[in-house]
Protein backbone atom coordinates (compact mmCIF):
# COMPACT_ATOMS: atom_id res chain seq x y z
CA UNK A 1 0.00 0.00 0.00
CA UNK A 2 1.47 3.03 -0.84
CA UNK A 3 0.82 6.56 0.89
CA UNK A 4 1.14 9.82 -0.92
CA UNK A 5 1.73 13.01 1.70
CA UNK A 6 -0.66 15.45 0.45
CA UNK A 7 0.01 19.39 -0.31
CA UNK A 8 -1.19 20.48 2.76
CA UNK A 9 1.16 18.40 5.31
CA UNK A 10 4.18 19.09 3.00
CA UNK A 11 3.82 22.67 3.40
CA UNK A 12 3.29 22.51 6.68
CA UNK A 13 6.38 19.79 7.44
CA UNK A 14 8.63 21.97 5.26
CA UNK A 15 8.10 25.15 7.53
CA UNK A 16 8.51 23.23 10.31
CA UNK A 17 11.77 21.75 9.30
CA UNK A 18 12.44 24.94 7.64
CA UNK A 19 12.21 26.92 11.30
CA UNK A 20 15.87 26.55 12.60
CA UNK A 21 14.94 28.08 15.72
CA UNK A 22 11.73 25.75 16.17
CA UNK A 23 14.53 22.82 15.92
CA UNK A 24 16.89 23.23 17.82
CA UNK A 25 14.05 24.17 20.55
CA UNK A 26 12.01 20.57 19.57
CA UNK A 27 15.83 18.92 20.06
CA UNK A 28 16.48 20.57 23.02
CA UNK A 29 13.15 19.98 24.54
CA UNK A 30 13.86 15.81 23.18
CA UNK A 31 16.92 15.81 24.38
CA UNK A 32 15.90 17.24 28.48
CA UNK A 33 12.85 14.74 28.32
CA UNK A 34 14.40 11.59 27.36
CA UNK A 35 17.37 12.84 30.46
CA UNK A 36 14.40 13.40 32.86
CA UNK A 37 12.94 9.75 31.89
CA UNK A 38 16.50 8.11 31.85
CA UNK A 39 16.75 9.47 35.57
CA UNK A 40 13.30 8.44 36.55
CA UNK A 41 13.92 4.77 35.61
CA UNK A 42 17.35 4.63 36.51
CA UNK A 43 16.00 5.68 40.30
CA UNK A 44 13.45 3.52 40.33
CA UNK A 45 15.43 0.33 39.10
CA UNK A 46 18.02 1.15 41.83
CA UNK A 47 15.27 1.90 45.01
CA UNK A 48 13.80 -1.69 43.61
CA UNK A 49 16.93 -3.39 43.45
CA UNK A 50 16.31 -4.55 39.60
CA UNK A 51 19.90 -4.14 37.82
CA UNK A 52 20.37 -2.58 34.66
CA UNK A 53 23.03 -2.45 31.69
CA UNK A 54 25.22 0.55 33.20
CA UNK A 55 26.92 1.09 30.00
CA UNK A 56 24.86 2.75 27.74
CA UNK A 57 23.64 6.69 28.22
CA UNK A 58 21.86 7.70 24.83
CA UNK A 59 18.68 5.84 23.55
CA UNK A 60 15.10 5.32 24.03
CA UNK A 61 15.48 1.96 26.24
CA UNK A 62 17.83 0.18 28.97
CA UNK A 63 18.57 -3.27 29.28
CA UNK A 64 16.97 -4.41 32.91
CA UNK A 65 18.05 -7.62 34.47
CA UNK A 66 15.22 -9.63 34.91
CA UNK A 67 16.41 -12.60 35.38
CA UNK A 68 16.22 -13.35 39.25
CA UNK A 69 12.60 -13.32 38.78
CA UNK A 70 12.55 -15.90 36.21
CA UNK A 71 11.07 -19.60 37.08
CA UNK A 72 14.12 -21.10 35.68
CA UNK A 73 17.05 -19.54 34.11
CA UNK A 74 16.37 -21.05 30.49
CA UNK A 75 13.96 -18.91 27.25
CA UNK A 76 11.37 -21.46 28.57
CA UNK A 77 11.60 -19.39 31.49
CA UNK A 78 12.16 -16.17 29.94
CA UNK A 79 8.82 -16.47 27.86
CA UNK A 80 7.06 -17.62 31.44
CA UNK A 81 7.94 -14.17 32.83
CA UNK A 82 7.14 -12.60 29.97
CA UNK A 83 3.40 -13.98 29.36
CA UNK A 84 2.89 -13.21 33.43
CA UNK A 85 4.16 -9.41 32.58
CA UNK A 86 1.77 -8.97 29.54
CA UNK A 87 -1.38 -10.57 31.06
CA UNK A 88 -0.91 -8.22 33.50
CA UNK A 89 -0.63 -5.32 30.92
CA UNK A 90 3.31 -4.79 30.83
CA UNK A 91 4.63 -4.74 27.60
CA UNK A 92 7.87 -4.94 27.18
CA UNK A 93 10.03 -6.75 24.93
CA UNK A 94 11.86 -9.65 26.08
CA UNK A 95 15.53 -10.35 25.34
CA UNK A 96 15.26 -13.09 22.99
CA UNK A 97 13.33 -11.10 21.01
CA UNK A 98 16.29 -9.08 20.78
CA UNK A 99 18.99 -11.53 20.38
CA UNK A 100 19.91 -11.87 24.07
CA UNK A 101 23.13 -13.91 24.67
CA UNK A 102 21.11 -14.75 27.79
CA UNK A 103 17.69 -15.45 29.46
CA UNK A 104 16.25 -12.52 31.56
CA UNK A 105 17.03 -9.36 29.65
CA UNK A 106 14.28 -7.35 29.06
CA UNK A 107 14.26 -4.01 27.05
CA UNK A 108 12.78 -1.09 28.75
CA UNK A 109 11.64 1.85 27.03
CA UNK A 110 11.42 4.61 28.52
CA UNK A 111 10.68 7.67 26.27
CA UNK A 112 7.03 7.48 27.06
CA UNK A 113 5.41 10.46 28.96
CA UNK A 114 6.03 10.43 32.49
CA UNK A 115 2.72 8.61 34.03
CA UNK A 116 3.11 5.83 31.23
CA UNK A 117 6.47 4.72 32.45
CA UNK A 118 5.60 5.11 36.16
CA UNK A 119 2.28 3.01 35.44
CA UNK A 120 4.44 0.21 33.39
CA UNK A 121 6.76 0.37 36.10
CA UNK A 122 3.80 -0.16 38.82
CA UNK A 123 2.01 -3.06 36.51
CA UNK A 124 5.63 -5.37 36.73
CA UNK A 125 5.62 -4.74 40.58
CA UNK A 126 2.04 -5.94 40.58
CA UNK A 127 3.60 -9.01 38.90
CA UNK A 128 5.61 -9.94 41.73
CA UNK A 129 3.72 -10.67 44.87
CA UNK A 130 6.84 -10.86 47.22
CA UNK A 131 7.52 -7.28 46.02
CA UNK A 132 3.95 -5.76 47.36
CA UNK A 133 5.73 -3.80 50.36
CA UNK A 134 8.24 -2.05 47.83
CA UNK A 135 4.98 -1.24 46.11
CA UNK A 136 3.16 0.24 48.10
CA UNK A 137 6.35 2.21 49.21
CA UNK A 138 7.25 3.23 45.52
CA UNK A 139 3.23 3.85 44.94
CA UNK A 140 3.35 6.08 47.83
CA UNK A 141 6.34 8.28 46.19
CA UNK A 142 4.27 8.65 43.31
CA UNK A 143 1.08 9.89 44.81
CA UNK A 144 3.00 12.52 46.95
Amino acid sequence: MAYFVRREQEIVATSMLEDEKWIDGFLQLSRDRLAARNKLVRKILDEAGIKYYLGSNAGFFLWIDLSPFLPEQTWAGENALTERLIANKVFITDGQAMAAEEPGWYRLIFSQDERVVEEGLERYYCTRPADRSKLFRWSLRLTT
